[in-house]
């Protein structure tokens, strides 16, 4: 069924936009008429918003959407960000892993949040959805659990007959990762670890945001990250330190018990994240990147 869409005629200035920004071609603007829907396109309406974004005259609408409630007002160019203060950001922001022992105030991890929220998706609406930790009592408990899983996983990768059930499950991508990232750092971290030794997983870190999805969502994992993307640079914002921690979702995802700590839904998957906190340390200068190669065509 095609998403409803309205035109307010006495505000509407009939300029075109919203057709001409629709990703779809669902919206018809016929020269001196004004805009309608595309019957040929009508059901692939995916109520984006983007039409509504543009309008200048706020004279469209579709579907439940409504100004008021679901668009943030901008005057640009005044609210943009020029690509220096950017730069700045981005270049500044380093993988925090030593943390101040203290809380980080939920006001603060609500914007980190609120933030989160505002990523790109593949298709609307989020099928992100984020379990916010904000104590280190809650991540400590589920620290034993994680160990018990690398544990065996270790185990498993040193067995021959398990190793490729292993390889079989993670794919060559994550395949490389346990091989060469992984195991030479677990074969020499979960003895400690097990003692109630140093965290190397968490960190200590006071508090971890995780984003989680339905398996079955479209885009679910790619839109994780990018979640989680936003996530580090908005904390780094506000002045937290945070890194992204890919050793908890997969041990959520296997243990029955920290799925249900952290009221996982059955159907969903965590695909990613960040532990964050104020960073124990400043750094005083960013460390230059290069990418594997650029290709001008």
């Amino acid at each position: 069924m095609a998403v409803a869409m309205r035109i307010d005629t006495d505000t509407c200035s009939r300029c075109d936009l919203c057709a001409a920004i629709c990703p779809n071609g669902a919206i018809d603007q016929v020269e001196g008429q004004f805009p309608g829907r595309n019957p040929a396109r009508a059901s692939l309406c995916e109520q984006c918003g983007q039409c509504m974004a543009v309008c200048p005259s706020e004279s469209i609408f579709v579907g439940d959407l409504t100004y008021q409630r679901d668009f943030i007002p901008f005057d640009r160019p005044r609210d943009a960000v020029d690509y220096s203060a950017f730069y700045r950001l981005a270049v500044s922001r380093r993988a925090v892993r030593r943390f101040e022992d203290r809380p980080v105030p939920q006001e603060l991890l609500e914007k980190v949040i609120a933030a989160v929220a505002l990523a790109p998706m593949g298709f609307p609406p989020h099928k992100t959805a984020v379990i916010a930790l904000t104590n280190r009592t809650a991540i400590a408990e589920m620290l034993p659990h994680i160990v018990k899983f690398y544990a065996n996983m270790v185990a498993g990768m040193k067995n021959p007959l398990i190793r490729p059930i292993i390889r079989r499950s993670a794919g060559p991508e994550n395949m490389d990762t346990l091989e060469n990232h992984l195991m030479p750092k677990l074969t020499q971290l979960l003895p400690a670890m097990k003692a109630s030794g140093p965290d190397e997983i968490t960190r200590g870190a006071p508090a971890m945001l995780l984003f989680h999805a339905q398996r079955a969502s479209a885009n679910h994992t790619q839109d994780g990250i990018i979640a989680l993307a936003y996530g580090l640079l908005a904390a780094h914002s506000l002045g937290l330190g945070a890194t992204a921690s890919g050793m908890v979702p997969p041990a959520v995802n296997a243990t029955p018990a920290l799925r249900t700590m952290l009221h996982v839904p059955a159907d969903h998957e965590v695909v990613s994240g960040m532990i964050l906190g104020y960073p124990r340390y400043r750094y005083q200068r960013g460390i230059r990147r290069e990418l594997a190669g650029v290709t001008w065509v």
